[in-house]
């Protein structure tokens, strides 16, 4: 008797989960009958970037569609993209008028633009599947977080060119100003929010910090071990009293140093040697140290790390940098200078 009961428990038990498994197939209601329409797309601002956190709206014949699913409203995501499914009345289309706009504060409004659907297809129902594409641009516009923004960034440059305090310090007063303006005013007013701190942390890319630091840290080395100055020396005993040997030399040096360092700092290590040579000498150094100035430019930018602008331009897609960016530049320089 007890081994009929636990079989029949067993049994009711193996059929409840059936059941529960197969339910949903098996009385699922039929799906409401309809047009199926995919709506996917981008926002990007003027310069390609995506613009994330807009409200999209569809309209049909003038009246809001609601997408299916849990969310009332459509947002694009980080990089600007949307993508929504609505349900529309059969055969709607060809016929019917389709629009998108686009809203977020701070941001000049997106004004309705027609949408023309393309059938790609039915479903087991013998509903249509359509599928449409929208592509905008949206402008932002000069709010009173422009001007504020503007104002701090004017202010830390004061204080650092009056050195009131140290140069990192201006410049975490300047991002703390902003942010902390962001997140009072910001909140109970959009026109004031100029940047969010997940924006400011996405916007800061390590590659380029690690890579100055890593440069200032062998800067510092060579500093210390005298390279620089052995260098301009054997310059000068390589030059033997030729003022223009010596000169070309140098740049030779300086522009080989800069493809390596930072140019700014390879200029700050060589001008003392430099004008210790050109009182030896009994020269000018302006001689001598202008076309070192010349030299480190063209090294800087010959390469991908003499520069701190290269580097930053690396980051960006499609940047154009290192010794393919100065061929291009002399390039367009000789295009429009020649008669």
């Amino acid at each position: 008797m007890i081994r009929t009961i636990g079989d029949i428990l067993r049994f009711l038990f193996a059929a409840l989960i059936i059941v529960s498994l197969f339910a949903p197939q098996l009385f699922a209601a039929p799906p409401p009958p309809g047009d199926r329409l995919s709506l996917s797309g981008s926002i990007k601002n003027l310069q390609g970037k995506g613009v994330k956190e807009v409200e999209v709206e569809v309209l049909l014949h003038g009246r809001h569609l609601k997408p299916l699913g849990k969310e009332e409203t459509i947002v694009t995501g980080s990089q600007g993209n949307f993508l929504a499914v609505f349900l529309l009345p059969q055969n709607s289309f060809p016929g019917a008028r389709l629009e998108v706009k686009a809203a977020k504060p701070c941001w000049q409004e997106i004004a309705l633009s027609p949408v023309m659907p393309v059938q790609v297809g039915t479903d087991q129902h013998g509903n249509r599947l359509l599928q449409a594409q929208a592509e905008l641009t949206m402008k932002r516009l000069v709010t009173p977080a422009f001007w504020l923004a503007a104002i701090v960034l004017l202010l830390v440059y004061v204080i650092i060119a009056a050195e009131v305090m140290h140069r990192t310090l201006a410049a975490l007063l300047g991002a703390s100003l902003i942010l902390f303006i962001t997140y009072t005013l910001g909140t109970f007013n959009k026109n004031y929010f100029i940047l969010s701190f997940e924006d400011a942390m996405r916007a800061m890319d390590m590659n380029v910090i690690f890579l100055l630091m890593g440069m200032m840290i062998i800067v510092g080395v060579l500093k210390k071990t005298g390279l620089f100055q052995w260098l301009a020396y054997k310059s000068y005993a390589l030059a033997r009293g030729n003022v223009f040997i010596l000169s070309c030399i140098l740049m030779l040096v300086t522009a080989v140093a800069s493809a390596f360092l930072d140019n700014v700092t390879t200029m700050l290590l060589m001008i003392p040697v430099t004008i210790e040579i050109a009182v030896t000498l009994k020269i000018n150094p302006i001689a001598l140290l202008i076309p070192e100035v010349f030299a480190s430019n063209v090294g800087g930018t010959a390469t991908l790390i003499g520069d701190p602008p290269n580097i930053i331009n690396e980051t960006i897609p499609g940047a154009e940098s290192g010794i393919l960016w100065w061929s291009l530049a002399l390039g367009r320089v000789s295009e429009a200078t020649a008669p």
